[in-house]
């Protein structure tokens, strides 16, 4: 299926009030700095000028910030600019100066009247966005909330998910990739087969992620590392797509009385939630939490409600990695080792919390929760865009190239658009 997140930026902007520039990822899913684009519509932008003098948003909300993975790309794009425009090698002044200047808002936009570029995100208690303060304002905003109540909307109406449950099993885990940040899932499958938890769980297994095996998997975290060769003999092949976290199966949910949400991030400080957490809210699920440390209380903190007075839900607080998964194993043998009888009375007190968590999900309040939420933190960093459009950047392109005698950026820019950049900044200061 497709990921319309275009539809998510275009309704941003509306609600934003400001002009801007809006640059995201597309396709959708892919990090290559060559496909950060602006959004459908914008470019009808020629003027250079009047892009200069426009704000730039760079839309990074859908997965965590990893700039630092930009830098060495930005900084050979840039020279090979400055050498293309002015047909010599870049001297060391120059290269010197690009060096301190390798962040996206540099590519995108080379010429600006504003100090800093937009950066939209959705993360919370990040080391990641305190260290990109020099050159972007970064602006926060649950965006999968939003974006889930696309995906979701229909789970409020299915009638598919209305009909009688008839429990196979006690636990749902969708685990498909398990790269990168996520190769803690691997370690939880090993931990599932070494406890003897997979006949209690419907829960598939990919041998390959990035056309790596997962034996071959150099994991980041050594403590994480698994000795399980034969994983794939416990599990089903998973075989679906990355789109897949983009849609709910109502028969898994009427089979399976507890989904353990595998989030993208795990081994990490900072609070991330996807839309993979709200798929069981938006379908009346009772859900595990498997995600860094805090993340269940982030979640409360948009009025939803947990299960810690029915599961020992004290694994949120714990900080090791390792620990937190074999909490997190402890809690689904603890309900897979109940009888039948003590299992059927947890699942009907979860549900209370589930009935008011889709209501929840559903509800006006919690939309214009979010909305408002993005509203108020971009309001706040549209005005520190405002102070600060000095032109800084600009000027000091300009002593740089006065050193070479050079235009900045010939063939973009002629002297009258540089007097008409330098009566712009006058004007707004």
């Amino acid at each position: 299926m497709s990921v319309p997140l275009d539809q998510l930026y275009n309704f941003l902007d509306g609600i934003s009030s400001h002009d801007l520039l809006i640059y995201r990822w597309y396709p959708h899913g892919s990090k290559k700095l060559e496909h950060l684009v602006p959004l459908l519509g914008q470019n009808n932008i020629k003027n250079f000028v009047q892009r200069s003098t426009c704000p730039v948003v760079i839309c990074h909300d859908q997965e965590p910030l990893d700039l630092d993975s930009f830098a060495e790309e930005i900084l050979k794009n840039t020279i090979s600019m400055w050498e293309s425009k002015h047909t010599i090698s870049a001297p060391p002044h120059v290269i010197d100066f690009f060096k301190q200047r390798q962040h996206l808002g540099h590519v995108l936009q080379p010429i600006s009247t504003y100090d800093y570029t937009i950066l939209l995100h959705s993360e919370q208690n990040s080391v990641q966005v305190d260290q990109c303060q020099n050159w972007y304002v970064p602006v926060y905003y649950w965006s999968h909330a939003l974006i889930a109540l696309d995906w979701f909307r229909y789970a409020n109406i299915d009638p598919a998910l209305s009909k009688p449950n008839t429990y196979t099993h006690d636990f749902l885990i969708y685990n498909r990739a398990w790269s990168g940040t996520r190769e803690y899932r691997l370690t939880l499958a090993e931990l599932i087969v070494n406890s003897q938890l997979q006949q209690h769980c419907k829960m598939g297994f990919s041998t390959t992620d990035q056309q790596v095996r997962y034996q071959d998997h150099q994991f980041k975290n050594q403590n994480l590392s698994i000795t399980n060769n034969s994983l794939e003999d416990y599990f089903f092949n998973n075989t679906v797509s990355s789109s897949a976290s983009a849609d709910y199966v109502a028969a898994d949910y009427r089979s399976c009385a507890i989904e353990v949400v595998l989030e993208t991030l795990f081994d990490d400080s900072r609070n991330h939630l996807t839309e993979k957490i709200l798929r069981p809210i938006a379908c009346e699920q009772p859900f595990i939490l498997v995600s860094t440390p805090g993340s269940l209380e982030y979640l409360r903190s948009y009025g939803f409600k947990t299960f810690g007075k029915l599961i020992d839900e004290s694994y949120d607080l714990i900080k090791d990695p390792v620990d937190r998964l074999n909490a997190i194993v402890g809690v689904m043998q603890h309900i897979a080792n109940m009888t039948v009888e003590h299992k059927t009375a947890l699942f009907q007190k979860m549900s209370k919390i589930t009935r008011h968590n889709q209501k929840r999900f559903f509800s006006a309040e919690f939309q214009n929760h979010v909305t408002q939420e993005f509203s108020r933190n971009f309001d706040a960093g549209m005005e520190k865009m405002y102070q600060n459009r000095t032109g800084k950047n600009f000027k000091d392109k300009l002593k740089m190239f006065a050193r070479n005698n050079k235009r900045p950026w010939p063939e973009l820019m002629s002297r009258q658009e540089i007097a008409n950049m330098w009566k712009w900044i006058h004007k707004h200061n």
